[in-house]
């Protein structure tokens, strides 16, 4: 932390230095990019004084691709903080503020004429006594998402609703991505195969819809996704297992076969995994 705190020092004072020069529009860009990156790297330091609560120690949907990720998750291993730059905190942002909306919006779908109810996550949990189902979070106008964790397998995730709709239940998964990935999209994404899997093992749903949108023209895409109680043994059940067997026996597991830069590039847990080799 101690070097990437002065080499946020050094290019604060390279900034300032090349400002100098600068007419004022170029220098007031600068100054929000850093101030923005400093935004990022106080809520880093804040983490890791404690002030905010860090996640504890569970399996999380999205990182199931990789038993790795999932072993590291699990025995805490330490993060990587790197100071996040303008543009991926400006990406991270748009794309919560692009799920709020949506969320809204299909909030409201009944009110103009159509079958669809957007389901309150937390009574569908009691509706349907799903015990194994702690809530962790209650969702509110800013932030729709239920936290939760389904204490039967120590999985912790975020659900973006539960709708009813033509009488029929389905999980919603919203994924935003750039336009041009958007366009050329023909089905649901391999790496989020898992994710519904896993949602679908602890909500008791077994169609789960993703609504894929691209950022730059808000163009919109949506697949149905069934889930059947084979793909939630394979995608979740088993990889947890196989975790949890590397866990008791103290060794970090194989990397996956399949692990390449898409997986890699902005995993938290990069450098020990190199140095596990």
């Amino acid at each position: 932390m101690t070097t990437n705190k002065s080499a946020l020092a050094n290019l604060h004072r390279m900034i300032q230095e090349s400002q100098k020069e600068m007419p004022a529009e170029a220098s007031f860009l600068a100054d929000l990019k850093r101030s923005v990156e400093m935004e990022e790297d106080n809520k880093t330091k804040r983490k890791l004084e404690g002030k905010i609560i860090l996640p504890s120690q569970s399996y999380k949907p999205s990182s199931m691709n990789c038993i790795r990720n999932m072993y590291y998750q699990m025995t805490a291993e330490p993060i990587l903080q790197s100071p996040r730059s303008y543009a991926m905190t400006r990406i991270a942002e748009s794309g919560t503020a692009a799920h709020r909306d949506l969320q809204r919006h299909i909030m409201r779908m009944k009110d103009n004429g159509m079958q669809c109810d957007y389901i309150y996550v937390p009574d569908y949990i009691h509706s349907f006594a799903l015990n194994h189902l702690d809530i962790l979070t209650l969702p509110t106008e800013d932030e729709p998402e239920t936290k939760l964790w389904d204490t039967r397998y120590n999985i912790r995730f975020k659900c973006d609703g539960i709708i009813r709709y033509k009488s029929n239940y389905y999980i919603l998964e919203i994924k935003t991505e750039t336009s041009k990935k958007n366009m050329l999209r023909k089905q649901v994404e391999d790496k989020h195969i898992r994710q519904a899997c896993s949602y679908s093992l602890s909500l008791g749903i077994n169609n789960v819809i993703f609504l894929y949108e691209g950022r730059d023209f808000c163009e919109a895409k949506s697949y149905l996704f069934p889930v059947t109680n084979a793909m939630r043994e394979e995608y979740v059940i088993n990889p947890i297992n196989e975790c949890n067997h590397y866990i008791e026996i103290k060794t970090i597991p194989p990397k996956p076969i399949n692990a390449g830069n898409a997986l890699c590039q902005y995993c938290d847990y990069i450098q020990s995994c190199k140095k596990a080799g």
